[in-house]
């Protein structure tokens, strides 16, 4: 039998049962008892055992990759020609070119590792000098919120660790309890 491309729809929903949802990007599982023989000017493909390729249904659907532009051959609701142009795609849509963003994210994390260490696992909390701070690295000028307590001091906080100015350039740091 030979079928041109524009009568295809026609003619699937006539030899197969309309379990065919190509409109509706579902996946695709097509079985008959009849072999069908479809000749294109780019390609002749015969179905075998009964089973419609994915290749002959993608013919008619003219996919292209998202990525490079080239026809994607396989499932009905593939994107990409390959796991490159899938790759590139995403590396670039997830890429942030916000510079700003990322060094005060670099800051906060580097805050919190400082007070990290210098917290006892045993206690979580501890009285340190401000010039051991600034040894290790520290910025004052950067954490993620703060706190007043009923006395009117300010803590301020790294993600869960927090300090405190105490006399005499000396801070209490700590780690926040998870019930606070």
């Amino acid at each position: 039998m030979l079928f041109d491309a524009a009568n295809v729809y026609q003619i699937l929903t006539i030899i197969i049962p309309l379990n065919i949802y190509i409109l509706l990007n579902k996946p695709l599982s097509i079985y008959t008892r009849i072999n069908v023989l479809y000749l294109s000017q780019q390609e002749k493909m015969i179905t075998r055992n009964n089973h419609f390729s994915y290749n002959f249904l993608n013919s008619f659907m003219n996919k292209e990759c998202m990525e490079c532009g080239e026809s994607v051959i396989g499932r009905i609701d593939k994107k990409y020609c390959s796991e490159l142009c899938r790759n590139t795609f995403n590396n670039k849509e997830n890429y942030t070119n916000d510079h700003y963003v990322k060094d005060i994210n670099r800051m906060l994390r580097r805050n919190r590792k400082i007070l990290k260490e210098l917290t006892p696992a045993e206690t979580l909390e501890s009285k340190i000098s401000k010039m051991k701070l600034l040894k290790k690295g520290f910025n004052f000028h950067y954490y993620t919120n703060i706190s007043r307590n009923q006395k009117g001091a300010d803590y301020f906080f790294c993600y869960e660790y927090g300090y405190s100015p105490l006399e005499k350039d000396l801070y209490y740091i700590f780690k926040q309890r998870e019930n606070d």
